[in-house]
């Protein structure tokens, strides 16, 4: 999400490049445009799968995003791999 590396790519059947992304362009265009939603607004990306923030609970403001029953997973089971 840095811009720092390339979105990885692979060799598919009869030596055609691959992506775990559909649409490759449209990938490294929404990455562009969550890169200047962070850089120009301070806007905080959090990725689907990357639940660590949520088991740490120490971002305050993504910890007030979560409703009620979230807040009690968040603290209660999610740290212990209790998912709801």
């Amino acid at each position: 999400m840095d811009g720092l590396r390339e979105i990885a790519e692979f060799q598919g059947p009869g030596a055609v490049s691959m992506s775990l992304h559909t649409d490759l362009t449209s990938a490294k265009d929404t990455i562009a445009k969550i890169r200047q939603l962070e850089t120009n607004f301070g806007v905080h990306t959090a990725l689907a799968h990357d639940a660590s923030w949520l088991k740490q609970g120490t971002d305050q403001v993504l910890m007030s995003l979560l409703d009620s029953k979230m807040r009690v997973a968040a603290k209660e089971k999610i740290p212990f791999d209790e998912i709801p």
